[in-house]
């Protein structure tokens, strides 16, 4: 009996690992089973990459394609708690400057209609796309179960340099986290000459909007007066801490440790050390930020800001930016909404204040409070935790004429969630 049991667990075994792996990620070279129209158009490179340290690099020219010669697995397999994480497919990919039009990534099988979807190339830095195979029809038609080749066609126009990195065939993940690339590209903050206005638009800076914007900055920030010279051992932690995440720029642009959202989702493929959600840089950075403030010494603040924008950038190019699909608000970005708010100011005289006050709103929906006519949601995780945010979105915007009056316009709005909450 007993070896009756080994046999059959020795089988299972052999077929588990018969299968065909569920991701790629092309650390071995270019996989035989991707062909494209031209094959030297195919090549890899250590410039970018999202696991290990290399990717596929594609030049490709208009109406050329890659054949993916690979199944796709279970399309209906389940997990987590009740089965709500479903089958997904995944895919990351990387413009150094955008491009017209989009690659369309087409699933075919013998006999069967396609599924399909379309990934605009009109950014720059990393994108993902996640699509779950049998939930709320987020593909174009119906993935066929057979599926044995996964098409992918570049623009009808125009030609460019695509890196590709960290596919998923088949991985599970929580049906609510879909990243549908036409979906998510089309986002748009509220824009104040669209909507019915919550507060007026102030005409000019005076001295009193000056005064107003110094009080909220300073009730705002968590600190009062600086420390001092901060300690040489506090100055190491930090430097260990920025040299961990392995951040360079150089003439090919700036890399560093991967990050990825839904890290479960590329363990469930079978990843090897597949790369960490945004938790632990935007812990470093929360840690710079607050000793940024704490240090009156120029050297350091310098040393320390030079460090932060780094990250910040390196983020940015890994997709946190609005618009992406890579939203990290909520309780997980708690973190890193601390070190944008207390940073803003070096990184407005940087050049990124436009970029990161629209990621902060992209989080946050803070430019939600511009609309008189928006919804209220009057709980106290919206008083707690997402109101407090959008105050701090709107110090965070550049123009001090633009952060009066968003923070005039979250002062009303924050008025009528109180009155509203008064009435019940």
């Amino acid at each position: 009996m007993i070896r009756s049991i080994g046999l059959v667990m020795l089988l299972a075994a052999g077929a588990v690992s018969a299968q065909e792996p569920m991701y790629e990620s092309f650390e071995a070279g270019v996989p035989a089973e991707w062909l494209a129209t031209r094959p030297d158009s195919l090549s890899i490179s250590d410039a970018h990459f999202k696991h290990g340290a290399q990717s596929l690099r594609w030049d490709w020219r208009a109406g050329e394609e890659i054949a993916v010669s690979h199944g796709i697995g279970d399309v209906r397999r389940t997990g987590g708690y009740g089965g709500y994480h479903k089958a997904a497919f995944a895919i990351w990919l990387y413009c150094e400057e955008p491009s017209q039009g989009a690659v369309e990534v087409r699933f075919e099988a013998p006999g069967a209609e396609p599924g399909l979807f379309r990934f605009p190339l009109g950014f720059a830095g990393w994108r993902r796309a996640v699509l779950h195979y049998r939930w709320d029809n987020e593909f174009e038609g119906t993935v066929p179960e057979n599926t044995d080749t996964i098409r992918i066609a570049a623009p009808g126009a125009g030609e460019g340099i695509l890196f590709v990195d960290l596919v998923v065939y088949n991985g599970i993940t929580d049906y609510r986290q879909a990243s549908i690339p036409e979906r998510e590209f089309a986002w748009q903050p509220v824009s104040a000459d669209e909507v019915r206005l919550a507060a007026p638009k102030p005409e000019a800076l005076t001295p009193k909007i000056e005064a107003g914007l110094a009080k909220v900055a300073a009730a705002v920030d968590p600190w009062t007066l600086a420390q001092g010279v901060v300690s040489d051992e506090r100055m190491a932690e930090h430097r260990a801490a920025f040299e961990a995440q392995r951040v360079v720029r150089d003439e090919r642009g700036i890399r560093g440790a991967p990050v990825v959202m839904l890290p479960g989702l590329y363990e469930s493929a079978g990843v090897p050390d597949p790369p960490g959600s945004p938790a632990q840089i935007s812990a470093t950075m929360r840690l710079i930020a607050a000793t940024y403030h704490a240090s009156t010494d120029d050297a350091q603040r310098a040393q320390l800001a030079e460090w932060y924008l780094l990250l910040s950038d390196h983020l940015a190019d890994q997709g946190l930016v609005a618009g992406s699909g890579n939203r990290y608000g909520g309780y997980d970005g708690r973190n890193l909404a601390d070190a944008m708010l207390w940073m803003r100011e070096p990184v407005r005289e940087a050049g990124r204040g436009e970029r990161d006050a629209a990621f902060f709103d992209y989080n946050w929906g803070v430019s939600e409070i511009l609309d008189a006519d928006a919804p209220l949601h009057v709980n106290l995780d919206e008083l707690g935790i997402t109101a407090p945010r959008q105050l701090s979105g709107a110090v965070m915007q550049p123009d001090p004429l633009v952060r009066a009056h968003w923070i005039a316009s979250f002062a009303d709005r924050l008025s009528r969630m109180i009155l509203a909450h008064a009435a019940d």
